[in-house]
């Protein structure tokens, strides 16, 4: 199937239509409400200025406003995308996002991924929105993008900050880095392809025998939310190496949903975990029948940790008293929102570009 017919196949699927994420429409239905009642939620907790979040805004405004991409059907009437757009904004300089707290990468990578996701999905659309101009919206992600390929270090990986040429790097940070510049590769930004290989053969080097993923390469002991993410980044690899990919999936198997609930970065792993079994299923379909049983389980999973308000707590990455709830309900959105497949990073395969 073309990458075009697939992204129309996600978005427009009828009741007897399968997604390639694996899910039917009926079974994707019964995560509408909860979608719903996410982005009702979000819309909340947006400041009057259009961020969400208290200590790390930029990469919880983006995290947030990828929900709404992944989550509504038609963003673009989101007043709330526009506001968080216009916030983002300002809060950089020729595609250089400001640090926040420890990190710059995380609010750079994220920025920069929900930057190409609008890119892409206004320049697919039949009527682009007035709100934007196509080709100010692709320089800037051009030159986010670049920013993030020029930090990469010596050993192919990610740090924090501005490590460029340096020795510094981590899991996360590469993770980060990697799916926000294969967005922009999507959407024809360029991006050398050497940036990426190094950081997909980064991501290789922190494997440990037992399938899973270190925090950092040499630092000796597997992750299973870094597992999730490494996972989740390697399936987008040119050519897949299949040994890497199943043995990952089988050091998940071991920890389950159940395993992933009580992980220090819950939100991180269900989420990363949905994004790699949905994409292995749209590759390898009813010939890795694992990758598919994980759907309906974390979707149940998510949604049962769901409150009455919308929301979702926030346990994650910065911790409940960083941040706002925004960040784990943005996540979760585009956990239970990914079957529909309308972010590029729910799909192996990059979507078919209008010639001009």
């Amino acid at each position: 199937m073309k990458p075009h017919a697939r992204y129309l196949l996600c978005c427009l699927a009828a009741a007897t239509f399968l997604c390639p994420s694996g899910l039917r429409a009926e079974e994707a239905d019964s995560t509408a409400d909860p979608v719903k009642k996410g982005l009702a939620a979000l819309a909340k907790m947006q400041d009057a200025d259009g961020h969400w979040g208290n200590k790390f805004p930029v990469a919880v405004t983006s995290i947030s406003a990828l929900a709404i991409l992944a989550g509504e059907e038609e963003p673009f009437k989101n007043e709330g995308l526009w506001k968080a757009y216009a916030w983002l904004l300002t809060q950089q300089k020729d595609g250089d996002f400001r640090g926040e707290g420890h990190t710059w990468l995380h609010s750079q990578g994220f920025a920069t991924l929900f930057l190409a996701e609008l890119y892409g999905r206004a320049l697919l659309a039949k009527d682009p929105p007035p709100q934007i101009k196509l080709d100010e919206l692709k320089k800037l992600v051009a030159d986010a993008a670049d920013l993030v390929a020029r930090a990469q270090s010596d050993t192919g990986g990610w740090f924090y900050q501005k490590a460029a040429g340096t020795h510094e790097h981590e899991g996360s940070t590469t993770v980060c880095a990697v799916q926000a510049l294969r967005a922009a590769k999507d959407y024809g930004i360029p991006v050398p392809k050497s940036t990426l290989d190094k950081g997909f053969a980064y991501l290789k080097e922190t494997q440990r025998p037992d399938g899973g993923f270190e925090y950092q390469k040499g630092s000796g002991s597997s992750m299973v939310a870094g597992t999730a993410g490494a996972l989740a980044t390697l399936v987008f690899m040119q050519k897949l190496d299949e040994k890497v990919l199943m043995e990952a999936m089988k050091f998940l198997a071991t920890h389950k949903v159940e395993g992933l609930l009580k992980d220090r970065f819950p939100d991180y792993a269900l989420f990363y975990t949905m994004m790699s079994m949905s994409v292995i299923h749209e590759e390898y379909g009813d010939h890795k029948p694992e990758a598919l049983a994980w759907i309906p389980e974390i979707r149940d999973a998510v949604i049962k940790l769901q409150k009455e308000d919308g929301t979702w707590a926030n346990t994650g990455w910065m911790g409940s008293e960083e941040s706002s709830a925004a960040y784990a309900t943005g996540f979760y959105v585009m956990t239970l929102a990914g079957g529909k497949g309308r972010l590029s990073i729910f799909h192996r395969d990059p979507p078919e570009l209008p010639e001009k």
